[in-house]
């Protein structure tokens, strides 16, 4: 099923970049951060590739309306 991806942090640093990127996200820098842009898409077909995508980027809350999507929470206190 495809997906709609956000994140619960709009500002990253240098070592969120390849991550990020690889998610589909553009990154600008802006001061000493990096600014998220972007609607980047994902299938996700099973359980296991959502618990992987967890694993790998933080918790993930799917939702439906009003459209789907899963929302990483990935926000750390640096």
């Amino acid at each position: 099923m495809r997906f709609k991806l956000r994140t619960v942090g709009d500002y990253y640093n240098e070592r969120d970049l390849e991550r990020m990127v690889s998610l589909g996200f553009t990154m600008t820098p802006n001061g000493d951060a990096l600014v998220k842009s972007g609607d980047p898409e994902i299938d996700v077909d099973s359980i296991e590739e959502l618990m992987e995508l967890a694993l790998e980027h933080g918790d993930v809350i799917v939702s439906a309306d009003p459209e789907p999507s899963i929302t990483i929470y990935d926000e750390r206190d640096d």
